[in-house]
Formats: structure tokens, C-alpha cells, sequence
């Protein structure tokens, strides 16, 4: 039976490795597609500061003349014809060549960077034309409002708190949500879109600034999934051989212990009083072992999964999840082997479960928040491997 199983686990491997990668490089135009997508975030950027600029500038116009917003007019049409062209640009950038850079890239830029800038564009063209067309009633509305008057009362209400900045943000905040009305919400999306772009780049800052990775001229990664299964096989291999002797030296311990005990006279009592300790050590050296096996699995599946030829996470993640219980299942296996007793099978394989759910449970918050694999007490293992 177990061969069967085995059998079939091989079978399952190499066809999920087989869709693991690419099989054919498309051609891409490195070059080319690392200057739009260069520019035209470049150009996103610099016109979406330039439009704020203007419009607290809009906002704030006290001229109560005509010719002075028509002349605001023509800047913001000009704004938003090159707020255009860093969309078009932007949409030039090839599938292929955000899928080289990064399996999520596709996504986050043209699904979320420019989502959000297109949604930006058809905002700002709603509110210039609803003003335009009503030029008298935002001059009015600026009138009707106090500056200086609003301001001591936010100072009054904000104390020391607030700057000069602050003030005239929230003035201008409050004025455009009078006028704006129901587009507020919009806003709000667009913020909450920037926000998830603009934390991938920086989560992923080292390969959007590697100029030779973007010109395509590192493509060849020999990270295959091959070489994950050989990492976390030597890893299993390893850890069953730490364990292994961890065990055998509490066990060393105890018999010591016993031993010290019985010279003593202390009893069975006096006996168990010294071993709370010892087992306390003990439990949490272990659950910190395999706290740090979760560890070195996730780090692993994280580091292959970062090969741009990657297209399926789910299969690493699979894999990872496989070999952090492995040791240890493995381990529980051959001790009931050995025992004839029912009830200490039955032992083991409660000890055994308990640490398996840790080190299962453990994987999975690290897979879901790897930022805590940066804490010393948990990264100096993988810093310690990734420097050899």
C-alpha cells in the first residue's frame, strides 16, 4: 500500500513541477518595455503632485475673476491630457514583461496602479466640468467661506497640534467635499488602491531597481522546483537528526536527574519537584525547534517562489506545507514501530500531533505574515544559511 502511495505521490510531483515553469520564453522587448513602464510611473507621479498643487491653488483662488479660472482651466487640461499619456503609456507595457518581473506585477500595475489613475482621470474630469460649467457658483462658494475665521477655530479645537498645512488641507478637503459631493467615495477606492500599489513596490523594491534583472539580461534562474524538494529534503534529512539527538539528551538528562535524586533520598516527590523545570525547558526548547523549522520552510518557498519563471505559488506552498510536518511524522512512525503497547502508541502519537500542529500552524502565519521571520530570536538561522 505504501508503495502505491508513493508511487502516486512521485506521479502527482512531476506533473505539477511540469506546470511549475514556463515551457517557452516568449519574446520580450526588455528595453522598451522597462523605458515605458519607467515612464510612464514617472510621469503618473509628477502629474498627480502637480494637480494636487493646482488644486488647492483652484480651491483657494480669491481673485473673483473669471479670467483667472479660465487660465486654471487650461492647466488642469493640460494636466489631464498628460495624466492621459502616462495611462497610455503605461498600458503599452507588455503582460509578458510584468509577468517576468513578477507573477503579481500584471496585476498590481494595470489592474490596480492604473485602475486607480484612471478612475483619478475620470474624477477630476467630472469635477472640472461640473465647475466650468457653474463658474459662478464655485466663486460664490469661495466667498461664502471665511478663511481666516475657520482657522482660529481649528486652531481653537487642534490646539499646538496642528500645523499651517494641516489647516489649509482640511480647509481645502472641506470645500472640495462640499462641492464634490457623492465623489468622495470615489476618492476614497482610488486611496485605498494606491495604498495596496505602492506596498508591493515597496515589498518588492529590490528587483524594480535591479537594471540588469529589468533589461532582461539575468533571465536564466536555476531555481527550479526541483531544487526546492532537494533543499527541504536535505532539510527533513537534517532536522530528524538534530531532533533525534535533542531527544536522546533530555532523555540523558532525566536519567541524571534520576539518578541525583536517588542518592539524595529525595523521593518520588522531591523527584518530580526537580523535573518541573526540566520539563518546561524542555517543551519549549522543542516547540522553538520546530518554530524555527516553520521558519526555514516558508523563508525557502519564499525565496523559489521569487524566480520569475514561477507561475503556480500554490504548488511551493504545497510543498512547504508537506515538508514541515514531514520530520516529525516520520519520526512518530518509527517510534511506534518499536512499541508493543497499545497505549504507548497511542502517547506517541498524541506528542507527536501536538508538535506537527505547531510547526503546521507556525508555516502558515509565517506564510501569511513573513515580516515576522525578521525578528533575530527567528531570522538568524536563515541569515545564517543564506550567508554559506
Amino acid at each position: 500500500m505504501k508503495k502505491y502511495i508513493l508511487g502516486s505521490f512521485a506521479i502527482l510531483t512531476i506533473i505539477l513541477s511540469s506546470c511549475s515553469s514556463n515551457t517557452a520564453t516568449p519574446k520580450i522587448d526588455f528595453v522598451g518595455n522597462k523605458k515605458a513602464l519607467e515612464s510612464s510611473i514617472k510621469a503618473l507621479v509628477d502629474v498627480n503632485k502637480k494637480m494636487n498643487d493646482e488644486e488647492v491653488k483652484f480651491v483657494q483662488n480669491k481673485s473673483n475673476e473669471t479670467p483667472e479660472y479660465e487660465k486654471q482651466f487650461t492647466i488642469f487640461a493640460e494636466l489631464l491630457n498628460q495624466l492621459k499619456s502616462g495611462i497610455d503609456e503605461g498600458d503599452s507595457v507588455s503582460n509578458d514583461y510584468l509577468n517576468y518581473i513578477n507573477p503579481e506585477m500584471k496585476h498590481m500595475f494595470k489592474d490596480v496602479y492604473l485602475e486607480a489613475n484612471k478612475l483619478w482621470l475620470t474624477l477630476q474630469e467630472e469635477q472640472l466640468n461640473k465647475i466650468k460649467n457653474n463658474v459662478n457658483g464655485f466663486m460664490k462658494l469661495s466667498d461664502s467661506i471665511n478663511l481666516d475665521e475657520l482657522k482660529k477655530k481649528l486652531i481653537v479645537a487642534g490646539g499646538d497640534s496642528l500645523t499651517s498645512k494641516q489647516i489649509d488641507d482640511t480647509l481645502m478637503n472641506s470645500k472640495l467635499k462640499n462641492w464634490i459631493g457623492s465623489e468622495i467615495e470615489t476618492s476614497k477606492k482610488i486611496d485605498s488602491l494606491m495604498t495596496v500599489w505602492w506596498n508591493f513596490v515597496k515589498l518588492h523594491q529590490d528587483i524594480l531597481n535591479d537594471n540588469e534583472f529589468l533589461l532582461g539580461k539575468r533571465q536564466s534562474d536555476n531555481r527550479s522546483y526541483w531544487k526546492i524538494i532537494l533543499y527541504l529534503g536535505i532539510g527533513d534529512f537534517v532536522v530528524t537528526i538534530i531532533y533525534s539527538l535533542l531527544v536522546v539528551l533530555t532523555m540523558f538528562l532525566s536519567m541524571v536527574i534520576i539518578k541525583g535524586t536517588g542518592k539524595l533520598g529525595l523521593g518520588s516527590a522531591g523527584t518530580f519537584i526537580i523535573m518541573i523545570p526540566k520539563i518546561l525547558i524542555s517543551i519549549s526548547l522543542q516547540v522553538y525547534f520546530w518554530v524555527l523549522w516553520a521558519s526555514f520552510c516558508a523563508f525557502t518557498v519564499f525565496y523559489f517562489i521569487d524566480a520569475p519563471q514561477v507561475t503556480h505559488n500554490w504548488i511551493y506552498y504545497a510543498t512547504g506545507f508537506i515538508a514541515v510536518s514531514a520530520p516529525m511524522s516520520y519520526l512518530s512512525s518509527k517510534e511506534q514501530e518499536i512499541e508493543n503497547s497499545q497505549n504507548k502508541r497511542i502517547r506517541i502519537r498524541k506528542y507527536a500531533g501536538a508538535y506537527i500542529l505547531i510547526s503546521i500552524a507556525a508555516y502558515l502565519v509565517f506564510c501569511f505574515y513573513p515580516k515576522l521571520m525578521d525578528y533575530k530570536f527567528i531570522s538568524f538561522v536563515n541569515d545564517w544559511l543564506s550567508s554559506i
